[in-house]
């Protein structure tokens, strides 16, 4: 029988992680927040992460495990563990992520101070194998993110964003682990989008960004481990990141409720086919490049520096055929 509605569902899909799963659960049921349950939903695993779910399920009531037959993918196991939920608000981790001691307890009052904010964003650390003894807050990395939140990493307080479209699609700030999301919020939008190839995690913030309310903590609550065999680590990426962003800037701009960010989603997408114009000169795929370097200027046609790069690419190319050409041997 389950116990009360809790305030918060932990939920955690799992595929082949039984080396870090017992340092996550672990990490979870020491919470300082104990107004918890934790879904878990394992992922067709061919290692024993499903007997390690059920022996901690076996000696605490609050575990729900859930196994799914055979590998279907990180977004099956996600949405299958979102519609096993019931808390008012979820956290979501993966199977070889940690937490802080404070995670819960700190998000949780956040979101009770800010009550409308659909999302509560907070600031995370990389680790490999051991945790930092100082971590490293990675949100304040990346220069726009460093700008825009200047006010909290001088402050440490939590900043209320009302509008966070813009300001996600440009900074990123949200990472799944260090998070707390209104349920109600994820059920609106439908949870993840099943069929989306690509960084499905980014893609859900937009989608959640474009209805709500966000607030940003500069505390760090989450630690991202970094290790050979993550999706992260496999991907394929066959040129650069950008190309994976571009996907998700694609499906939002086909989706009429985005049409009041056009302008954002557009200037987005140029600055994506130039960084990959960029590379692809690096590389010498002039091919390539130079269908980047066109569709920037599509997208941002007022753009002097779009179409100084068209122009370079197409002299690059004339320069590289003519070489071609020249040191091609001739006939007898």
């Amino acid at each position: 029988m389950k116990q009360d509605t809790p305030l918060v569902s932990v939920v955690i899909p799992c595929f082949n992680v039984a080396p870090y799963l017992a340092a996550a659960l672990d990490c979870v049921l020491a919470q300082t927040f104990q107004d918890f349950e934790v879904i878990l939903v394992d992922d067709g695993s061919t290692d024993n992460t499903l007997a390690i779910m059920q022996a901690y399920a076996a000696r605490d009531n609050r575990i729900q495990v859930t196994a799914l037959h055979k590998n279907q993918g990180i977004l099956a196991a996600r949405n299958t563990s979102m519609k096993e939920a019931r808390g008012q608000y979820v956290a979501m981790l993966d199977g070889d992520d940690l937490w802080t001691p404070d995670a819960l307890a700190a998000r949780y009052a956040i979101a009770a101070r800010f009550p409308d904010a659909d999302v509560v964003a907070t600031d995370f650390a990389w680790f490999t194998d051991t945790l930092p003894v100082k971590p490293i807050g990675q949100v304040g990395q990346g220069p726009r993110a460093r700008l825009a939140f200047a006010s909290c990493f001088t402050t440490d307080e939590p900043l209320l964003i009302r509008e966070p479209f813009e300001l996600m699609a440009t900074t990123h700030f949200a990472w799944t682990g260090a998070t707390l999301v209104r349920r109600a919020a994820m059920s609106a939008i439908g949870n993840f989008v099943p069929d989306f190839t690509g960084p499905e995690d980014t893609l859900l913030w937009l989608r959640l960004a474009q209805r709500g309310v966000f607030v940003f903590s500069p505390k760090i609550t989450a630690f991202y481990r970094q290790r050979q065999g993550s999706l992260v680590a496999t991907l394929n990426l066959k040129g650069p990141k950008e190309l994976q962003y571009l996907k998700i800037l694609d499906w939002v701009k086909s989706k009429p409720e985005f049409a009041r960010h056009n302008a954002v989603i557009r200037r987005l997408t140029a600055e994506c086919h130039h960084v990959c114009n960029e590379y692809y000169r690096r590389v010498d795929n002039g091919t390539a490049a130079i269908v980047q370097a066109v569709r920037a200027v599509q997208n941002q046609p007022l753009s002097r520096q779009y179409w100084r790069s068209l122009a370079a690419t197409g002299l690059q190319n004339a320069r590289h055929l003519i070489s071609q050409r020249s040191t091609k041997p001739r006939s007898e």
